[in-house]
C-alpha cells in the first residue's frame, strides 16, 4: 500500500497546471488505495497505472524503478513503515488525538510547550487557538520552541493569492501539510 499511496501522489490530477506543485492532500489519498491495472506502453519505457480510486496515469518506468530502489536504500520500506505499526491518523480520527492548546497558555508555561512538542512528534502537528492575528504571532509562536533560522524567504514569509501563481502558495488553494521546496534539492 505504501507505494501504491506514493505513486498515486506522483499522478498528474495531484499538482497544480501552472505551478506544478502539489494540490492533492496527501491525506485525501484513501489509506488502502491500490494499483488495480498496470501495463507498458512504448516498448517498456513508460506504465500506464490505474489506481482503486479511479485515477489512470502514465509513469516513466526508469524513474519509478529509480526512486523505489532509492527508497529502500532510505530504509523507506522497514517494517515501521508498514500499516498498523505505524502512529496513522486520517481526516475523522485526528480530532479526538489532536488536544486544542490555548495561545496565552502556550506563551506563558513550559509545560503546555512541552505538550505541543509531544503532539508534534506523535501525529505530526499541533493546534493553537485564540491567537493574537499579528504578523509578529507566528515568530513568538515558534520561538518558544527554538530560534528561527532565517532561509531565502527571509525570518517568515507573508502568503497572498495572486493571479498566474507560479507557486502554489500564491494561490487560494489549501496547501497540504509540507516542507518547502524540496524539489529544490
Amino acid at each position: 500500500p505504501i507505494a501504491a499511496a506514493w505513486l498515486r501522489g506522483l499522478a498528474r490530477d495531484s499538482f497544480h497546471e501552472s505551478s506544478g506543485q502539489r494540490t492533492l492532500l496527501l491525506a485525501d489519498i484513501p489509506h488502502d488505495i491500490a494499483v488495480t491495472g498496470l501495463r507498458y506502453t512504448d516498448g517498456g519505457k513508460r506504465m500506464a497505472v490505474e489506481f482503486s480510486d479511479g485515477c489512470v496515469d502514465t509513469f516513466d518506468t526508469a524513474f519509478v524503478l529509480e526512486e523505489v530502489e532509492r527508497a529502500r536504500s532510505r530504509g523507506f520500506f522497514q517494517a515501521s513503515w508498514i500499516p498498523g505499526s505505524a502512529h496513522y491518523w486520517d481526516r475523522e480520527s485526528v480530532g479526538s488525538r489532536l488536544t486544542n492548546v490555548d495561545y496565552d497558555e502556550y506563551m506563558a508555561h513550559d509545560a503546555t510547550v512541552l505538550k505541543v512538542l509531544q503532539q508534534l512528534a506523535t501525529i505530526g502537528m499541533a493546534r493553537l487557538s485564540n491567537a493574537p492575528t499579528e504578523r509578529s504571532t507566528v515568530e513568538e509562536i515558534a520561538e518558544r520552541i527554538n530560534v528561527i533560522r532565517n532561509t531565502f524567504y527571509g525570518r517568515s514569509w507573508d502568503v497572498v493569492s495572486l493571479p498566474s501563481a507560479t507557486n502554489i502558495a500564491y494561490t487560494s488553494l489549501p496547501l497540504d501539510f509540507h516542507q518547502d521546496l524540496l524539489y529544490f534539492g
